[in-house]
Formats: C-alpha cells, sequence, structure tokens
C-alpha cells in the first residue's frame, strides 16, 4: 500500500514542500514545469507520477 503525500499534505516535509510551492503558484502546470519540479525533488528523494493533463499524483520518498 502506498502513501501518497499529495493525499496528506500534513506529512510533507518543509523542504519538499518549498519546491513545490514554487510551482503551485503557476496558473497551470505544463509538461517544461512539471518536469523541472520533478527533476528537483528527485535530487532531494522523492519522485512523482503525473497525469496526461500534467496534474502531479502519488509523490513519494525514493529509496536511495
Amino acid at each position: 500500500m502506498s502513501n501518497d503525500l499529495f493525499e496528506t499534505p500534513e506529512l510533507i516535509p518543509s523542504n519538499v514542500l518549498d519546491i513545490i510551492s514554487k510551482y503551485e503558484n503557476l496558473d497551470s502546470f505544463t509538461y517544461l514545469t512539471i518536469e523541472k519540479m520533478l527533476k528537483q525533488l528527485n535530487k532531494i528523494g522523492y519522485s512523482f507520477e503525473y497525469y496526461l493533463d500534467c496534474t502531479p499524483y502519488n509523490l513519494q520518498k525514493t529509496h536511495l
């Protein structure tokens, strides 16, 4: 069973929230912005998937 951190924002660490908040303030995600956010989160050990409409989901801590 996975725990999508997007569904439990109170469990998201502050460094992850800092990255997400930079992109949340945009009007909408594009493939370019969603990939930038994903790369930044990958660098600190987190990953997510996204739908074709660039809606992110399944934020998880990766096993490095």
